[in-house]
């Protein structure tokens, strides 16, 4: 009982200060240039700075019937600059909801996790400086203006309580500091980012401006949702509306801002472009996992690169003109990654993206994703099996073999058929392609059954294009094999193609091959003595 009493007479202290500071300024403030770390509300802080270039006054006109009501919450007149507030944790916030934890600061509003009475926890953001109280209030309206799936939402809020704050659900984070796992796996980053456009597209729905999007504002409420969070930078698109920048301010981070929003009344003009210009630099940092100061389109995927390169330009006018535009934009680029519907397109995008990030080789993670699309196209026609298979580059079978034999053996199996059936009559280089991947997987592979495969294309390909390279890769294979769990399944293979004899492999000595092999081979030519006879 003496504790909740002591917390009230707490609470009945804090609310007479303010009232007094309410009382004491009879002027508009000057709001000085301030340049201030800005942590997301979950994170250790954005790549850039929010920032507020001087004006002259703040012209707080709430004139309509909803602003007025905040306004009246708030007071209507201008207090002294500078007053801060702070809570300890343990300490208790309106007497009802106990500080666990500071989670982030801010220009405008700090970020506590709190638990009430029932020992839930929350995200408690409260107006730290009354400096911005008005700017506080606006984003408490706009938020419960907003009825969205990825906006963040309202769960309470006492805006006459000192200072005021508002609730919102507990995130697991930013998805500032997950931009290296999106980075390697663009249809999750793509996924997530669908997510945020339609949480900008209900922003603007609800006639609201963001002005400061960027992956520390992008929140994960749950493991599959994500919202749009932190309006204190956001406006109403009307203008009898709350108005709180003046002329010659710019808002935002630094290396999210359009090029509107540098110019004089820069804030003021930010619309439904600047949103767009800013997701795309979201998206950019989302595939790449690097920062937007600087745009590279050379490290995004061809066709997405495109996307990017319309919504970030300099010219609002030559943007995509709404979120959902881009929204489309990036649904139709989705829709050429599902691998059934287009997997030659996907493998060579793939392709093409592994070999600019890692230098040549890729990496073990990103194997997987190669082998899902060479299972694709190995289910279409037997010459785009082979053209498939090829298009990958040779010095990477040998990882492909070491690490993933076994998932590569149903993918050498239909790529052996292929070859039988279409190779005949190609060039001489298609048999060196086959060999030198073939040879790759055969030298790497410990999947006893992966390598015979691998082994019976190179004999396919060596025999119907009659290379002497590969002919004497394959009799060097063939004369190495010691054991009995290699030489049966060979000599089988060579026994089932038919065509491989002394003759027509030059190189071939059965008398240094295993007993089975020498025996197929024996077989082999015994059966084309009689067919000539």
């Amino acid at each position: 009982m003496q504790a909740r009493n002591g917390r009230a007479r707490v609470e009945q202290a804090r609310t007479e200060r303010w009232r007094n500071w309410r009382d004491v300024a009879t002027r508009p403030v000057a709001v000085a240039s301030q340049r201030s770390e800005d942590p997301s509300i979950l994170g250790n802080g954005p790549r850039g700075t929010r920032m507020r270039a001087s004006s002259q006054a703040s012209d707080c006109d709430l004139s309509s019937g909803a602003g007025s009501m905040f306004e009246d919450a708030l007071g209507s007149r201008s207090v002294r600059p500078g007053r801060v507030f702070r809570f300890s944790v343990g300490e208790y916030v309106d007497g009802q909801y106990l500080v666990v934890a500071h989670l982030g600061q801010g220009g405008m509003g700090a970020v506590l996790r709190v638990k009430d009475q029932w020992d839930r926890e929350w995200a408690l953001k409260y107006c730290d400086n009354d400096s911005f109280r008005l700017r506080f209030a606006r984003e408490v309206r706009m938020m419960t203006n907003v009825q969205s799936q990825h906006v963040i939402q309202i769960l309470g809020y006492n805006l006459d309580h000192v200072p005021p704050y508002f609730l919102m659900p507990l995130a697991q984070g930013s998805i500032e500091k997950a931009l290296p796992s999106f980075s390697k796996h663009l249809p999750t980053a793509l996924a997530v980012f669908d997510q945020v456009c339609v949480g900008v597209m209900d922003l603007h729905a609800s006639k609201v401006f963001h002005r400061d999007l960027k992956p520390a504002n992008i929140l994960r409420i749950d493991s599959d949702r994500y919202v749009v969070s932190d309006l204190g930078l956001a406006r109403f698109e009307s203008r009898d509306t709350t108005i709180l920048t003046n002329t010659i301010q710019h808002i935002g981070t630094e290396d999210f801002l359009a090029p509107e929003q540098r110019r004089p009344e820069g804030a003021a003009s930010a619309d439904a472009r600047t949103d767009v210009y800013q997701l795309g630099k979201v998206l950019y940092s989302m595939v790449t996992g690097l920062p937007p100061a600087y745009l590279d389109f050379t490290k995004l995927p061809q066709g997405l690169d495109h996307i990017v390169r319309t919504a970030t330009a300099d010219d609002p006018a030559r943007r995509y003109q709404a979120a959902k535009q881009l929204y489309r934009a990036v649904k139709s680029y989705r829709a050429t990654l599902d691998v059934s519907h287009n997997p030659r397109g996907i493998l060579a995008n793939l392709i093409a993206r592994l070999e600019q990030r890692s230098g040549g080789m890729p990496t073990n993670e990103a194997l997987p994703s190669l082998i899902e699309a060479l299972s694709h196209c190995c289910a279409q026609n037997e010459s785009i099996v082979v053209k498939s298979v090829h298009q990958v580059p040779a010095t990477w079978f040998g990882q492909l073999g070491r690490l993933f034999g076994s998932q590569m053996h149903p993918i050498l199996v239909a790529y052996e058929k292929a070859v039988r059936a279409t190779i005949g009559g190609a060039d001489f280089s298609e048999a060196v392609s086959v060999g030198d991947r073939m040879g790759a997987i055969y030298e790497n592979a410990s999947n006893k059954d992966t390598r015979v495969v691998a082994l019976t294309a190179m004999m396919v390909a060596a025999d119907k294009l009659d290379r002497y390279s590969v002919q004497a890769k394959f009799s060097r294979y063939v004369k190495e094999i010691q054991s009995n769990d290699m030489a049966f399944p060979v000599a089988q293979a060579i026994m089932d193609y038919g065509r491989v004899s002394v003759e027509s492999f030059r190189h071939m000595d059965p008398s240094m091959c295993h007993p089975e092999i020498r025996r197929a081979f024996e077989e082999v030519r015994a059966a084309e003595e009689d067919f000539i006879f």
